[in-house]
């Protein structure tokens, strides 16, 4: 024969299948149903019929809700307990989402300084005199950042001098004069980051060295035979 429930219970009691259990212990704090399960977290005490919990390790209570009715638990996982960084995570669990300083929370990138912090992105701006040529401070560390000190107007070397992102333009910011000056002969390109010359009329460069700053265009042909 099965026993009996018991009629009442002490106040201080709650009837749960069909036996009197005390309401402070933590396997019936509060309910028989004991404390409700949340997220990351233990139980681990029962004060005045409530539940007391502990986030598991790694995990924290970042809105501070851990005792609340509806609480979420520890919500936040720790990825970096010693700085915050510039991704949109709560990366140290303190509530605060990207809220350190930009030039700590962002990579460091070759001539540039971090600004802010944007969107869970790091903005930059170059730190004068470098020059982002080739447009690509906006991709943060998957570009080269500011990669280009002006060193003087275009001229023909192969190097971008004023860092407007063109080598060697044949524009007007391209400097032809900067070539060196080859005896009768004017400078008309720049070909292949090298300065092209063409002879004056009725010159000749016998030798093939135009350009190899050399004698230039040295022949006459109006004064002399050329070539023999």
């Amino acid at each position: 024969m099965e026993p009996s429930a018991p009629s009442t219970c002490e106040d201080s009691e709650l009837l749960c299948d069909q036996s009197c259990v005390d309401p402070q212990t933590l396997e019936f704090c509060g309910s028989c149903q004991g404390c409700p399960e949340l997220s990351r977290a233990e139980p681990t005490d029962c004060v005045e019929a409530t539940c007391a919990y502990t986030c598991q390790s790694g995990f924290f209570d970042a809105n501070g809700d851990l005792e609340a009715a509806e609480s979420d638990g520890c919500e936040c996982r720790q990825t970096n307990p010693s700085l915050e960084v510039c991704d949109g995570v709560d990366n140290d669990c303190n509530g605060e989402v990207d809220d350190a300083p930009p030039e700590t929370a962002c990579r460091p990138i070759e001539g540039a300084v971090a600004t802010e912090c944007a969107d869970g992105a790091c903005v930059y701006a170059c730190q004068s005199p470098a020059v982002d040529a080739n447009d690509d401070l906006a991709q943060g560390r998957a570009g080269d950042g500011c990669e280009c000190t002006p060193s003087g107007d275009e001229v023909c070397d192969g190097l971008d001098n004023d860092c407007d992102g063109s080598v060697d333009a044949d524009d007007l910011d391209f400097n032809l004069s900067a070539c060196p000056i080859e005896e009768n002969a004017e400078v008309i390109a720049c070909l292949d980051s090298t300065c092209a010359y063409r002879c004056d009329e009725n010159f000749v460069d016998t030798n093939q060295d135009l350009g190899l700053e050399g004698d230039g265009c040295d022949c006459n042909v109006t004064l002399e035979t050329c070539g023999d």
